[in-house]
């Protein structure tokens, strides 16, 4: 296994999906600043607020590995996998618990 799988499996123990929104979007931040320091282009935004409600929990998991790749593209996995590692279990969001991906706006609808 490669050091990127070896996080990626670390991170995503216990049914995790990725980290709650503010969490991510400080990981997201700390991966923006690398960019900006290396002159490189920044990773693809988590999916958090507007996205947060509309994307499963593949899609958030998915785009949480693009961030650790991008990490590691870029020689920041061990900065990125500690600070990931340094998040509570509260600090991140678990399959039982992640929005659907299908957000219900049965209350849009006229009652009959």
């Amino acid at each position: 296994m490669s050091k990127l799988e070896d996080v990626v499996a670390a991170v995503l123990v216990n049914d995790r999906v990725c980290p709650v929104p503010m969490r991510w979007n400080s990981f997201y931040q700390l991966l923006c600043k690398v960019a900006e320091e290396k002159g490189v282009a920044q990773p693809l935004v988590p999916l958090i607020l507007g996205a947060w409600w509309y994307s499963s929990p593949t899609d958030k998991a998915d785009r949480l590995r693009s961030h650790l790749s991008w990490a590691s593209e870029h020689g920041v996995l061990e900065k990125a996998n500690n600070y990931l590692a340094g998040l509570s279990e509260d600090d991140w969001v678990h399959l039982a618990d992640a929005p659907s991906g299908k957000a219900d706006h049965d209350y849009l609808r006229e009652t009959e």
